[in-house]
């Protein structure tokens, strides 16, 4: 089932900047300018959203200069559409095949 996305200019993720605003034109990215602690808040927060949408804190507590961004490989759809791959074509790496020299022969 392929996922309706909004028409977006070229898509750029060359930078986190260019990927922060590629996601935010496809509506996928939480953006926040409330002051958070990044100490402890910032990762309970970020573990609500575990499996969701990548964060942007904007304003954080102690670094007036500084953004968080986190959450952008929560999913492998979001994976696989910033890097142009098809889902089903991820293997899981298995066991290498058996043979006389294989790494996984046990020391004796």
């Amino acid at each position: 089932m392929a996922s309706r996305l909004p028409a977006i200019g070229k898509k750029d993720i060359s930078s986190l900047r260019s990927t922060l605003e590629y996601l935010r034109e496809i509506g996928e990215l939480v953006a926040t300018d409330v002051e958070v602690d990044p100490h402890l808040e910032v990762a309970a927060i970020q573990k609500h959203f575990d499996g969701g949408a990548p964060l942007l804190f904007e304003k954080v507590n102690g670094y007036p200069d500084a953004r968080i961004a986190n959450n952008f490989y929560a999913t492998a759809e979001r994976i696989a559409r910033l890097f142009d791959v098809q889902r089903r074509s991820w293997t899981t790496p298995g066991r290498p095949s058996s043979t006389s020299t294989s790494v996984n022969t046990p020391y004796r």
